[in-house]
């Protein structure tokens, strides 16, 4: 690599199915990000399809074994772990703190028969085939969000996505798992007015939790308040103001969910909308198995 101390390292050559082999490949170091120098962790798993042995002619042809095996296949499966070193907290841009992410990709080979038959046209979009996936690792809850958002654990129940546009505009969800609990809207409510208070929050308009109609939301009830916060003094005079959404989520089950969402986009509809979707894939304890008809 140009940057970064990353080093790959073949560590083991198993037996796999069907007679194939599967390499083992560790992944450890630094590398720079947008953010700064973040630590990575990763393992690859790399399953041979064709094996070809290669006789080498010339300088490189040295000892007993003048050959190389030139093995076809590719990665089926990619455990990846990502910590970034002193980023700027989402809630005080002064206060620096390590982001832990973690991430599995998984896919099929289809080694034998006709490979299927590429589309016309490109498929269209959805959450169900183009927003990545989370499964919590205790299998507490699972959920959807696009690409280009970064999701992050920030403690066993408390998971933050983000999005930095270009303009200084940021998007923060906040999404809490409350264990054993049916939160109820107006407590939280009340708790968020208390914090805003603390923190000594300008708030220049503020309306009740309103349920969100039932046939939108037929595994949950959901509720949905609105805010206008006034940023702090040295924000872009274009950015002084805050767009907050709160959302309360009863499952009817043990656990509920509180949301937190905030943009400084103008208007903050488009933003609102996207966090309702998110909230449509979200699966109380192990995911639903995958349909087409997904949200």
């Amino acid at each position: 690599m140009s940057e970064g101390t990353a080093v790959a390292k073949l560590t083991d050559i198993a037996p796999g199915p069907d007679g194939k082999k599967i390499a083992t490949i560790l992944i450890n170091g630094q590398v720079p990000t947008g953010k700064g120098e973040a630590v990575v962790r990763a393992k690859a798993e790399f399953i041979v399809e064709v094996e070809k042995e290669i006789t080498l002619r010339g300088p490189a042809a040295t000892g007993d074994k003048p050959s190389i095996i030139q093995a076809h296949g590719g990665v089926f499966r990619l455990a990846l772990a990502q910590e970034d070193l002193r980023v700027p907290s989402p809630d005080d841009p002064n206060r620096k703190q390590d982001l832990r992410r973690e991430l599995v990709f998984e896919r099929q080979f289809q080694f034998e028969g006709k490979a299927p038959d590429l589309p016309q046209d490109p498929p269209a979009l959805r959450p169900s085939n183009s927003w990545i996936t989370f499964l919590d690792p205790k299998g507490k809850f699972s959920l959807k969000y696009p690409q280009d958002m970064i999701g992050t654990m920030l403690d066993a129940n408390v998971m933050l996505l983000q999005r930095r546009r270009p303009g200084a505009d940021i998007e923060l969800v906040r999404l809490t798992l409350v264990p054993g609990e049916q939160p109820q809207p107006d407590a939280v409510q009340d708790a968020l007015k208390a914090r805003w208070k603390e923190l000594k929050t300008q708030v220049q308009t503020s309306n009740p939790p309103k349920g969100l109609p039932e046939a939108d939301w037929p595994d949950k009830k959901v509720y949905r308040s609105d805010a206008i916060l006034k940023l702090p003094r040295g924000a872009p005079a274009n950015k002084a103001l805050l767009y907050f959404f709160g959302y309360t989520v009863q499952s009817g089950g043990k656990n509920g969910l509180t949301v937190e969402a905030s943009t400084t986009l103008d208007p903050p509809t488009g933003f609102r909308d996207q966090v309702e979707a998110i909230l449509k894939t979200y699966v109380f304890g192990p995911p639903k198995k995958p349909t087409d008809e997904s949200p």
